[in-house]
């Protein structure tokens, strides 16, 4: 039995503090077109919409 099965509430949290200021991290945050470059394994692919998120409420994807 794989060990995800044998703990199906377990969560595993990491946490890194980059080394970049605030502002770069927000401008790569708010460019749809660099999300890939967040998400190590590749699993994000191009954006769907590449228009900057630049207002509360806007969605990363549809």
């Amino acid at each position: 039995m794989p060990a995800a099965a044998k703990f199906p509430n377990e969560h595993i949290i990491a946490t890194r503090m980059p080394d970049a200021p605030v502002h770069a991290i927000v401008d790569v945050l708010r460019d749809p077109t660099r999300h890939r470059d967040t998400e190590p394994t590749h699993w994000v692919r191009d954006a769907i919409d590449p228009a900057l998120i630049t207002d509360t409420g806007q969605q990363m994807t549809r």
